[in-house]
């Protein structure tokens, strides 16, 4: 049986399905754009927003968990980053690299908020039809003047498909590395390395493809987007 794959629009009922696709783009924004600034208090009360939120879709949270796993490596670095860069009461020294008190705390919180911003953008997605995003996106930004609303629409709506066929394909790659006994190699810079070319490889080879084909089919981005559900 195929595995659900993150970032992929899964059928539902909840409240976040019925939700307006606009008012879910505004809200995210928003919640967005706090959760960047929110202290530990604020921080907790996004965590259980979002812990009622997975309820609502029914996501499962080991999808979550295996299916985002590769974002952590990026928390990690944020995290290790924000612990030798930030100046203040050192709790580790080693050959002039320092580990700050006050690294750690902000390196936590640093890597907490994006967390948080990854997994809303995770509920938005999979209780969001691409093309509803799509029309959403191209309402919003109608009464922008000179924004050309279609085409943002129309590369809005590509991303979201694109990024479940990434996960899919970054997860298809690892499992034949993981039969070949590939990333057994001690180097995970060598094993990252041969994972990521692979990935990118595909990626750009499915865009052209994709390209191609919206081409033969005199594709228009002035098209009558369809209403939204």
């Amino acid at each position: 049986m195929a595995q659900t794959i993150a970032f992929h629009f899964r059928a539902g009922t909840g409240f976040l399905h019925r939700m307006d696709p606009r008012c879910k783009i505004i809200c995210l924004a928003l919640i967005s754009l706090s959760t960047l600034k929110a202290l530990t208090p604020g921080l907790l009360l996004l965590t259980l927003l979002f812990g009622i939120l997975v309820r609502d879709v029914h996501l499962p949270g080991r999808t979550i968990f295996y299916e985002l796993r590769y974002f952590g490596l990026f928390l990690l670095v944020v995290f290790v980053s924000k612990c030798l860069t930030q100046p203040g009461t050192p709790i580790f020294s080693l050959k002039g690299i320092s580990i700050t008190h006050e690294g750690v705390v902000e390196g936590l919180l640093a890597a907490w908020r994006l967390a948080l911003v990854i997994l809303m953008g995770l509920l938005f997605s999979v209780s969001t039809r691409p093309k509803d995003i799509r029309t959403a996106v191209e309402h919003l930004l109608a009464p922008v003047p000179f924004v050309p609303e279609k085409r943002i629409a129309v590369m809005m709506g590509l991303i979201v498909r694109f990024i479940p066929v990434i996960l899919s394909t970054t997860r298809e790659i690892s499992d034949a590395q993981r039969a070949r006994a590939i990333d057994q190699r001690k180097n995970p810079i060598a094993r990252m390395s041969r994972l990521v070319l692979p990935v990118m490889r595909r990626t750009i080879d499915r865009s052209q493809r994709l390209a191609t084909a919206m081409e033969s089919r005199c594709f228009d981005e002035d098209r009558p987007s369809p209403p939204l559900h």
